[in-house]
């Protein structure tokens, strides 16, 4: 929605020739063995029969015995196409609990192993990369640096961090045929992808009981620049800095650019979140930060000379608007408080800013 963005090519989505292989070959497979593994797997993995291979054993006893073989096989290449299901409201969505818990119970073990193998050593060496590597060339690719979804928080991707932000657009929980289809998975920040927010809400349905198929915005559809505009619908009073009311308005370049948006931003509350999480806090100390940006850059005799000219400029410092966190929230604040602001509010924070200095 806020940034155009491309895939990046990886050999990490050598991870999706382990279970392709295993429903190409499972229909022709009277037996289950390394047949049903791609050619390089038993190399690198091992002659090991648990783990990932016992997995993938039981979930090939459950298809067999299942009767519905073919059903089961094509549901998972279906499972595959994630614009697509996306996009339409008519396309067909596979779930493993209606042919059996005991089929759902099997794949999620088994492709929940297989999505943690993506930082697993013996996988790492074959395809000579990892998760962090991705995510870092994800970024100079595209150019962004921060969640790709609200654009206001960072991206896990150093290896201080528990685990580098590669997180799934359908959840694995309850599509576990697309845990490791590599466009089903997206760099995410935490808060987007975290419960109440994504965790494991559906998207291509209105509601968790899935009655009502949506159409839901994929991250690689660019669709153009959607245009945002700052709203004060009530001014804050200087002693009380929270009491302003604000909105965020999103708007598309079409009817149906404007419904993706308003699903965007219902969906993971990015009006919310930005107002919530970073301008209420940004409101309360920004005359602090200022009054340190200008001791920088003026003397107490220069400021009520050069205090206008010294805010457009701390707005414009605001500008990186992929890079760092919080700067378009802030940003439109500031621009908000030099174009629009009453002259009551404009004065009574730069009043502020004035005994931050003197008192310091």
């Amino acid at each position: 929605m806020l940034f155009p963005l491309q895939q990046v090519d990886t050999n990490l989505q050598l991870i999706e020739e382990i279970p392709n292989a295993f429903f190409n070959n499972i229909v022709d497979a009277d037996v289950f063995g390394y047949e049903l593994f791609p050619a390089w797997f038993q190399e690198y993995y091992g002659n090991r029969q648990d783990g990932l291979y016992q997995k993938a054993n039981n979930l090939f006893q459950i298809i067999k015995n299942s009767g519905r073989e073919l059903e089961i096989v094509n549901g998972y290449w279906e499972s595959l196409q994630i614009n697509q299901h996306c996009l339409s409201v008519d396309t067909l969505l596979f779930y493993c609990e209606d042919i059996s818990i005991e089929l759902f119970t099997a794949a999620k073990k088994y492709f929940h192993h297989l999505y943690k193998t993506l930082d697993y050593d013996w996988f790492t060496d074959y395809s000579n990369t990892d998760i962090i590597k991705y995510i870092i060339e994800f970024k100079k690719s595209n150019r962004v640096f921060l969640c790709p979804i609200c654009g206001n928080e960072t991206i896990t991707s150093n290896r201080f961090e528990a685990r580098a932000a590669l997180d799934h657009w359908f959840c694995k929980a309850k599509y576990p045929f697309s845990s490791v289809s590599w466009d089903n998975l997206f760099p995410l920040g935490e808060g987007c992808n975290r419960p109440p927010i994504k965790g494991e809400n559906e998207i291509v349905w209105s509601e968790n009981e899935r009655v009502n198929r949506q159409i839901f915005f994929y991250p690689f559809n660019w669709l153009g620049n959607m245009q945002i505009e700052f709203e004060c619908i009530e001014e804050p009073s200087i002693d009380n800095p929270t009491s302003g009311s604000w909105r965020f308005n999103f708007i598309g370049i079409d009817e149906t650019h404007q419904i993706l948006i308003n699903k965007w931003d219902a969906f993971f509350r990015v009006n919310d979140r930005w107002i919530n999480e970073t301008l209420d806090v940004f409101i309360e100390t920004w005359t602090q930060t200022f009054a340190e940006y200008l001791v920088l850059e003026i003397n107490i005799e220069e400021f009520e000379l050069k205090y206008n000219e010294k805010l457009l400029s701390f707005r414009n410092s605001k500008n990186k608007f992929n890079i760092y966190p919080n700067h378009r929230v802030e940003w439109f604040f500031l621009n908000f408080l030099i174009n629009e602001a009453t002259p009551e509010l404009y004065n009574g924070y730069k009043t502020m800013v004035k005994k931050h200095i003197e008192n310091n």
